[in-house]
C-alpha cells in the first residue's frame, strides 16, 4: 500500500495517536475543539440530557455528582496507563532492542 509522506505527516498528532491507543481506531471521536471547549461542549451536552429528564434539583445534584465521580476516577486511570504507556515509548526510544 501507498502512502504519501503529508500524509503520515497529517496523521501524526497527538489526539490522533491518543485515539489509536485508547480505542484501538483512529478517530472514533473527532474533537476539533481546543480542550477547554471540548470540555464544555460535553459539560453542556450532560447538563442539558438530565435537566431535559429530571426537574427535581437535589436529584440532578446527585447525578451531577456521581457523573463526575465516575469521569474523575477514568480520568486518573487513563492517566496512569498513558504515563505508563509514555514511559515505555519513551524507553524503545532511547533503549534500542536487543
Amino acid at each position: 500500500m501507498f502512502y504519501n509522506i503529508s500524509d503520515i505527516y497529517e496523521r501524526a498528532n497527538l489526539r490522533k495517536i491518543c485515539e489509536l491507543l485508547l480505542n484501538g481506531v483512529e478517530d472514533s471521536h473527532e474533537l476539533n475543539g481546543t480542550c477547554e471547549e471540548e470540555i464544555e461542549k460535553a459539560d453542556k451536552e450532560i447538563n442539558d440530557i438530565i435537566c431535559k429528564y429530571f426537574k427535581d434539583e437535589e436529584l440532578i445534584t446527585d447525578i451531577t455528582n456521581s457523573i463526575f465521580r465516575f469521569a474523575d476516577v477514568y480520568e486518573k486511570m487513563y492517566m496512569e496507563i498513558g504515563l505508563k504507556c509514555g514511559l515505555l515509548l519513551a524507553k524503545d526510544l532511547i533503549i534500542p532492542n536487543d
